[in-house]
């Protein structure tokens, strides 16, 4: 599986539009930024506006990032998977990584942040195509740049969906908490 992983990774960095290199780090070196930048402006946004609705969708898009985090490191330790740069000299390198491959923590956060956004917030489908194709960017951002393997970023695609659901849970449970509680 490896060896064909392999193949796709070279596959997609030699068809790569080379020009486009420096956007693609640029990408993935934002990522995170990106999420943290707009989580504020959704909670200044809803503060201002008065507006509960998107202060508690935010809360619940931050657990939800929480979540995958935890999830994604646990992972990453468990599995200590190398990178496809690590494992074949054929793999041009474009972005070291830090930490193990296995998953993609860029995936999973701009997937979670992507698939949260979709299911909390109104707004138009221009804004959800746009945070979408962002997602869809630093996903591929990751195997042109030899960071990752397709099933490292597919894995953490499908992990961050689960955990969209969980952040949302999460915070309706602890709100249902507080909402029952009887005041003596």
């Amino acid at each position: 599986m490896e060896n064909t992983e392999i193949e796709i990774v070279q596959f997609i960095q030699k068809h790569r539009i080379q020009s486009l290199d420096t956007l693609f780090v640029l990408l993935s070196s934002t990522t995170y930024i990106s999420i943290f930048i707009f989580l504020v402006f959704l909670l200044i946004y809803g503060y201002l506006k008065k507006c509960k609705v998107t202060i508690l969708n935010t809360a619940k898009l931050f657990a939800g990032l929480v979540i995958n985090s935890a999830m994604v490191g646990f992972l990453k330790l468990t599995v200590n998977r190398e990178r496809p740069y690590e494992i074949s000299s054929a793999i041009e390198v474009l972005s070291l990584g830090r930490s193990p491959s296995f998953p993609s923590g860029h995936t999973a956060a701009s997937f979670l942040f992507s698939f949260a956004f979709l299911l909390l917030f109104r707004g138009s489908y221009i804004t959800k195509g746009i945070i979408f194709l962002w997602a869809v960017n630093v996903a591929y951002s990751r195997l042109v740049l030899g960071a990752h393997f397709p099933t490292d970023v597919l894995c953490s695609i499908l992990l961050s969906f689960i955990n969209s659901f969980s952040g949302i849970y999460f915070v309706n449970y602890i709100k249902g908490k507080f909402d029952n509680r009887v005041v003596h």
